[in-house]
């Protein structure tokens, strides 16, 4: 079906003023928002540079009886013009969430990270009930105590085994500020024997880094000498929370297609420049995924219908392995990628053997290539890209403005295959293409997250009254 979406309608905001449009405006909107609906949180880290700057996601430890009051808060911020397009449940009772707006034709987006439950390594070392008992105000948000900056902090770094400079040097200060024997006591939830000691011996004297790449698996020995059942209990919901995303990937493919210079490569760059936030990777391939046949070293092409078409049968039998490719890939890498929330972009798709046969050397009839074309995986969004013939020939001139002319034709009425498509122009400026582009993609994730996570925005007073 063709989207419907329009920049500047739609779940692209409205107008925002110049102090809204940046970081600042929507962390200071987050913040009164938590504050009016009485959220008790804290800012795990980076507070000092907030509301200003965010160098990463925001990390916030939620009060879990405090759960449900967020969708309140998201409405709000939804309201205000900042659109929720991403939902990734990444450990047991945290979740990833990313809000975006349109500033002009840029795409600005901020994850935020909030955590319930915090679990490092099959540990719980910071008990958020705890934490929020003993939070301390900073500016216009909350921050945890020193004691919890300490164990948050080592808890991560831990369980990266690795840390950078001024992390260490943090950890340093807090473990100074605390004394040994309270820094200690922390390190003890974590390392089992006289660990807990060398940890701290190496906080104090700078050689933290090297320490953590040694004992960074030991937390798992923690929890299985010191809580086994707990350690159980979490790996089952692990599981649970792991085939959860298998069934529903929080990743998205997208498929651009598009004649020869309609700008595939300009877009596809754009628009995963702009949207890499909403997603923990990106993924590219063209055309297929060449697991199975894989393809030549690519050589610059200047005429894609120099070489003859294969045979009828031939052509039926290279066409049926590619077929194969799309599912060996699709089971191999690609849908694992998608449920670890990788965007996956095609720099065209199988569906172009139906508009430009020639390209793919493809001799059989046509219908055979239709129906071939419904056996591949869908992508989740297509995007065909269009613009005036002339202009095309003019940025490449690999093929005739009549071949051309007959491709936008067949693009827009090519729909075998396609479950959700949008149309963009590429006949005009570059940014505006590529917003389009984007817009396309946010609008396609709103709603999948509004159809996927209702129970974040519902407002369950008319759930009350409409049943």
């Amino acid at each position: 079906m063709e989207s419907s979406f329009q920049m500047g309608s739609g779940v692209t905001p409205p107008e925002l003023s110049s102090d809204a449009s940046g970081t600042a405006g929507f962390l200071r909107h987050l913040f009164q928002m938590l504050e009016e609906n009485d959220v008790r949180y804290c800012v795990l880290h980076s507070w000092e540079s907030l509301p200003f700057e965010l160098a990463s996601d925001l990390d916030l430890a939620v009060h879990p009886d405090d759960r449900s009051k967020l969708r309140v808060v998201f409405r709000r911020l939804q309201e205000s013009g900042y659109s929720l397009i991403q939902c990734l449940n990444y450990s047991v009772n945290a979740f990833y969430f990313v809000f975006c707006w349109f500033d002009g034709p840029s795409l600005r987006t901020i994850p935020l990270d909030f955590i319930f439950e915090h679990w490092r390594s099959g540990l719980s070392v910071l008990p958020i009930k705890e934490v929020i008992a003993e939070r301390d105000r900073f500016r216009e948000m909350w921050i945890p105590s020193p004691r919890h900056q300490f164990a948050y902090l080592l808890a991560k770094k831990t369980w990266k085994g690795k840390i950078s400079a001024a992390q260490a040097d943090r950890l340093r200060i807090l473990a100074e500020s605390l004394g040994r024997q309270k820094a200690e006591a922390i390190t003890a939830k974590i390392f089992l024997g006289k660990w807990n000691e060398r940890v701290v011996s190496a906080c104090l004297d700078g050689t933290l880094a090297p320490t953590l790449e040694r004992a960074h698996n030991f937390p798992w020995m923690t929890a299985v000498v010191r809580h086994p059942l707990m350690l159980c209990r979490h790996g089952w919901d692990q599981a649970r929370r792991i085939w959860q995303r298998w069934l529903y990937p929080t990743g998205l493919l997208v498929a651009v297609l598009g004649p020869d210079g309609s700008g595939k490569d300009t877009v596809i760059n754009g628009l995963s420049h702009e949207i890499e936030r909403g997603f923990r990777r990106t993924a590219f391939y063209h055309w297929r995924p060449n697991l199975l046949l894989p393809a030549k070293a690519a050589v610059p092409i200047t005429d894609p219908h120099a070489k003859a078409p294969r045979g009828p049968f031939l052509s039926s039998l290279y066409l049926m392995g590619f077929v194969l490719d799309y599912w060996i890939g699709y089971a191999i890498r690609i849908r694992h990628g998608l449920a670890r929330g990788t965007l996956v972009v095609f720099d065209r798709y199988f569906y172009d053997v139906i508009v430009d046969p020639k390209r793919a050397r493809f001799g059989g009839p046509r219908w055979f290539a239709i129906l071939l074309a419904r056996l591949v995986p869908s992508p989740d969004l297509t995007l065909v890209l269009d613009a005036n013939e002339n202009i095309m020939f003019a940025r490449k001139g690999e093929l005739s403005v009549d071949e051309l002319r007959r491709q936008r034709l067949a693009y827009r009425e090519l729909s075998v295959g396609i479950t959700a498509r949008k149309t963009v122009q590429t006949d005009q400026a570059i940014d505006r293409s590529v917003a389009d582009a984007t817009g396309a993609l946010v609008d396609f994730l709103h709603k999948r997250f509004e159809n996927r996570n209702a129970e974040w925005v519902r407002d369950l007073s008319l759930t009350d009254v409409h049943g």
